[in-house]
């Protein structure tokens, strides 16, 4: 029996059939809530990952615990086989998926190094794949939006989110099985309830609510953020000064219109730690006040417990890892390194960033200088990958297109939710 992985805590060990099984269907399943047309392309993907574990001296190694070697490398010969058939998503996904996204040339001088000798090994590592798993496909469909017409800088910018995206499913629904083998089961994480959650929030904000005037206004920018939640996913504007109750009007926003448009989560981007512990723990007291990982901080700061009594991580420690909870507050550092790093644990979480609702509280502190490739992410997600974002701030800053920022939004692009910014700053002054 060829094995993935060495004996767990019950004394089993993981076939390397199961494993591929698994995270192909892991990686199916994750690829389908992202866009139905990358489902083929992760399970093949997927597969593939540790094809080059086949090898004898792989399996020698993992059963005799012999020291790292050269010899036990596998991602490289996986890798090989897909840009052999020019499947360049796979053959990026698989290299990296243990030490990171390369680049075309450092891709290219990766399959083609002699010391792997590929092309002599493998004729015998699909020999023994095929016995195992079944014929590996002669052409598998790579999404249309990464091949239709487009310019060229919009060409690069689809295919480099189709890889990093590709990339960010594999290396999750591995790392998920091999903790599984490990730790005993599959981590489940907290289902995302968007019509109970509003309910909840509707019922915290009858509760706050008192007759004055300051208490009228707070409601009508509620209501108006449940109203304009209808809307299409998107790109939208929250104007309201402080004193305003942007905290939840715009949580009321992001769960009607997550109800509305079958998207999977709320993520709020803060830039403060400050802010981001008081407003996590008013989210957790209205929505999760048993702690049961509905809402989920991901941040330096946060203490979350390695380990519970059994040995096995805390639900809230693996929901920080990827993202997998209904409502997620993180710092902007995290939220912009999960779009542009090439580590797989900061590029895990990238999937989960697809068809949710992110919210960018106090929006005009986003970085100056990555704006532009910021811009540039933002837009790709919300065309291909149906994210919708809401940027909620006194002071919203200038994205509008223009000679200094070419990649910012057109006119009409973004979406006021209030419908009289400059009245309600007079009657809040």
């Amino acid at each position: 029996m060829f094995l993935a992985h060495s004996e767990n805590r019950a004394g089993r060990v993981q076939s390397l059939a199961d494993h591929l099984k698994a995270v192909a269907e892991l990686a199916q399943r994750y690829a389908a809530e992202v866009h139905e047309e990358l489902a083929e392309v992760a399970e093949v993907t997927a597969l593939l990952h540790d094809f080059g574990k086949y090898r004898d001296e792989f399996q020698e190694y993992i059963r005799k615990a012999r020291g790292a070697s050269v010899e036990t490398h596998h991602a490289v010969y996986g890798a090989a086989l897909a840009f052999e058939n020019c499947w360049l998503g796979p053959a990026f996904a698989i290299a990296g998926h243990h030490t990171g996204l390369q680049d075309r040339a450092s891709l290219q001088a990766f399959v083609g190094d002699p010391k792997y000798k590929i092309s002599a090994r493998l004729s015998r590592l699909r020999e023994r794949f095929e016995r195992e798993i079944g014929p590996i496909p002669q052409k598998i469909n790579e999404p249309s939006f990464v091949s239709r017409d487009a310019t060229k800088d919009e060409k690069k910018r689809c295919i480099e989110f189709y890889v990093r995206m590709l990339f960010s499913i594999l290396v999750d629904a591995d790392f998920l099985d091999t903790a599984a083998h490990y730790e005993g089961e599959l981590h489940q994480p907290q289902t995302f309830n968007p019509e109970k959650l509003l309910q909840d929030l509707i019922a915290e904000r009858d509760k706050k609510s008192r007759e004055g005037h300051l208490n009228e206004i707070r409601n009508q920018i509620f209501e108006q953020c449940l109203k304009k939640a209808e809307r299409k996913p998107g790109l939208f504007s929250l104007t309201v000064p402080t004193g305003g109750g942007k905290t939840l009007a715009s949580m009321a926003f992001a769960l009607a219109h997550a109800a509305k448009n079958n998207l999977r989560r709320v993520i709020v981007v803060i830039p403060y730690l400050s802010i981001i512990e008081q407003t996590a723990a008013q989210y957790r007291r209205i929505f999760d006040p048993q702690a049961k990982g509905i809402v989920v901080e991901s941040h330096s700061a946060v203490v979350v417990p390695e380990s519970e009594e059994n040995g096995e991580r805390s639900p809230l420690a693996l929901a920080a890892e990827n993202w997998d909870a209904p409502i997620i507050v993180t710092t902007s550092v995290q939220f912009v390194e999960s779009l542009f790093a090439n580590k797989p644990s900061r590029c895990r979480k990238l999937h989960n960033i697809a068809r949710a609702v992110v919210v960018f509280d106090e929006a005009q502190t986003l970085p100056v200088y990555l704006l532009s490739p910021l811009l540039d992410a933002l837009r790709e997600l919300r065309r291909n990958y149906g994210t919708s974002f809401l940027f909620s701030t006194a002071t919203q800053p200038a994205f509008r297109r223009s000679t200094f920022l070419p990649e910012g939004f057109d006119k009409g692009e973004m979406h006021e939710i209030v419908e009289n910014p400059q009245e309600l700053f007079r009657s809040l002054r």
